[in-house]
């Protein structure tokens, strides 16, 4: 598995979600259990290799 963009920009790639046989109920899930409470504050977001959810949200600090 490589991995898979499944929200751009706040905007959900549902056939991404779909080819690694997720839903979105699953992605909102996961946003609240990482401290996210709105799909619109998600500025990138993968699921990478061993299945676990990267979130880039849009307020984060650079460093």
């Amino acid at each position: 598995p490589i991995p898979t963009t499944v929200v751009s920009d706040g905007q959900i790639n549902d056939a991404n979600l779909q080819s690694l046989n997720l839903d979105q109920k699953w992605l909102h899930q996961q946003l609240k259990s990482a401290g996210v409470p709105s799909i619109s504050e998600v500025f990138y977001a993968e699921v990478q290799k061993d299945g676990s959810l990267y979130i880039d949200k849009r307020n984060d600090p650079i460093h």
